[in-house]
C-alpha cells in the first residue's frame, strides 16, 4: 500500500468515527419524541435565562444531559432496537474522500480544487442521497454537500441537508446540519447548527456540538451550546466526559461538567462511575454520581449555600426526564 492509499485509509477510518458519532447523537436527540412533520428551520424560543435547579426538576435535566450526552442506557437501546442510521449517508461521503470508485480517483489525481460529480445513492427503504462537492487533492481540503430527500435506512428516514467539510492531513471534521429531519415513522425530529469533530486517535473523539433541535410533535425546542462529548472506548469500556450549556426550553440552561469521567463498561446500559455536574441561576447546582451500572446518587444544592441539602439513591431505570425531543 503506497503513501497516498495509506492516507486515504486513515481518511475513511476517522470519517467513519465522525460521521457515526454525528448519527448517533442525532439519532438518540429523537428517541422518545411524537409524530409530526418537519423540515422548517429550527430556532430555540425557550427561556434562555439560568435554570433554578431544585429539587423537583434536577433529575429530569440529568437526564435529558445523560441521554444527548450519549450516557445513559438511551444510545445502547436504540443499538439494541435496530441499526443506527450509519451505512448509506456515511458510505456516500466515504465514496468520495476516500476514492472508491474511478470517478473520484481521477478527481483526486488533480492538482486542485476540483467539482465532484454529482452522485445518487438510493436509500434502502426508500428516497435518495445527491451528493456532490469539491476535493483538492494538492493541500487534501474536500468540502462535501449531502442532500437527503426522504432518504431511508434501515427504519430511518432522513430529510435536509448536510456540509462536510475537513483535511485528509487533519484530524478536524466540521458538519453544518440544515433542516435535517430524522424519523422512524414515530418519532421525528428536525435539527439546526453545527458540529466539530476531532480524533485524537481511532479510539477517541471529540464532538462539539452548537445546535438546536426541535420534537416535531410537540414543537419543544432544545439548544446545545458548546457542548462537547469526548467519548474513549476500547473492548472493555467506554470513557464518557460531557460540558458545554444545555437549555431546556421550560427550565432554561445549566452548564455541564463532569469531574470525573462517565465509565460505561462493556456489556452494560450505565455508568458504573463517574460525577456529572450541573451549575444554573446563582450557585443552584446538581451532582449525579454513579455509584455502580445499577444506581446513581443525586444531590441538590438549591438553596445557594455550598451544600447538597437534598440526597437521593435510585436504580439507573428509576432516573426519571422528558427526553430530548420529547
Amino acid at each position: 500500500m503506497n503513501s497516498s492509499d495509506t492516507k486515504h485509509l486513515e481518511t475513511r477510518q476517522k470519517i467513519s468515527l465522525f460521521f457515526y458519532t454525528f448519527f448517533l447523537l442525532l439519532s438518540l436527540a429523537a428517541c422518545g419524541g411524537g409524530g409530526g412533520g418537519g423540515g422548517a428551520p429550527v430556532t430555540f424560543t425557550g427561556k434562555t435565562s439560568p435554570a433554578e435547579i431544585n429539587e423537583s426538576n434536577a433529575e429530569n435535566l440529568s437526564a435529558q444531559v445523560l441521554d444527548v450526552g450519549q450516557a445513559r442506557g438511551g444510545t445502547l437501546r436504540l443499538k439494541t432496537d435496530r441499526d443506527l442510521p450509519r451505512p448509506g449517508a456515511m458510505d456516500a461521503l466515504l465514496t468520495i474522500v476516500g476514492q472508491k470508485n474511478s470517478v473520484t480517483q481521477n478527481t483526486f489525481s488533480a492538482q486542485k480544487p476540483v467539482a465532484i460529480p454529482q452522485e445518487i445513492e438510493a436509500g434502502s427503504c426508500g428516497g435518495q442521497l445527491v451528493v456532490n462537492g469539491t476535493v483538492d487533492d494538492e493541500n487534501g481540503d474536500f468540502n462535501v454537500n449531502l442532500r437527503f430527500e426522504g432518504f431511508c435506512e434501515s427504519g430511518w428516514t432522513f430529510s435536509g441537508t448536510v456540509n462536510a467539510q475537513g483535511n485528509e492531513n487533519s484530524s478536524t471534521l466540521v458538519l453544518k446540519v440544515s433542516s435535517l429531519t430524522v424519523s422512524d415513522g414515530t418519532v421525528s425530529t428536525t435539527m439546526n447548527g453545527s458540529m466539530k469533530a476531532s480524533a485524537g486517535s481511532l479510539t477517541t473523539s471529540t464532538i462539539t456540538l452548537d445546535v438546536a433541535i426541535r420534537d416535531n410533535g410537540s414543537g419543544r425546542t432544545f439548544l446545545l451550546e458548546d457542548y462537547r462529548v469526548i467519548t474513549t472506548f476500547n473492548s472493555s469500556e467506554t470513557r464518557i466526559n460531557i460540558s458545554g450549556r444545555f437549555y431546556e426550553p421550560d427550565e432554561g440552561f445549566v452548564e455541564i461538567s463532569t469531574p470525573q469521567s462517565l465509565r460505561i463498561l462493556a456489556g452494560n446500559r450505565n455508568p458504573s462511575s463517574g460525577v456529572l455536574e450541573a451549575r444554573g441561576a446563582g450557585n443552584t447546582r446538581m451532582r449525579l454520581t454513579a455509584l455502580s451500572s445499577a444506581e446513581f446518587r443525586l444531590d441538590v444544592d438549591a438553596n445557594e449555600d455550598g451544600l447538597f441539602e437534598s440526597t437521593t439513591v435510585k436504580n439507573w431505570s428509576e432516573l426519571n426526564g422528558t427526553p430530548v425531543g420529547a
